[in-house]
């Protein structure tokens, strides 16, 4: 309940994903879904309120590695998500622990 879903991408290069589990639940359980990237055969829903489309120019999509989904210059998730600060263990920081 009450997760906020934001920035992240989406993406699946097989076979079309069949639908959201409980979609019709998720702004019962007071969820805010946006500033995703839906790529490949994965469709936004509906609750996502400031989606993106489009590829998301990982380096290696068809890689195993971390490294290789990080994406490269011209990638429609630069620069398009929500700003957002996270506080952990009193110092402010994003991912991965790098001060923003």
């Amino acid at each position: 309940d009450n997760n906020d879903i934001y920035n992240n991408i989406f993406y699946a290069a097989g076979p079309g994903i069949p639908g959201y589990y409980n979609a019709a639940r998720f702004d019962d359980l007071g969820n805010v879904l946006s500033h995703n990237l839906y790529s490949g055969t994965v469709s936004p829903p509906a609750q996502d309120v400031n989606p993106l489309t489009g590829n998301p120019l990982f380096v290696n999509p068809a890689g195993q590695m971390p490294a290789d989904f990080k994406v490269t210059y011209g990638s429609p998730a630069i620069a398009a998500g929500l700003v957002a600060m996270f506080v952990l263990g009193g110092a402010t920081s994003g991912a991965g622990g790098v001060g923003r």
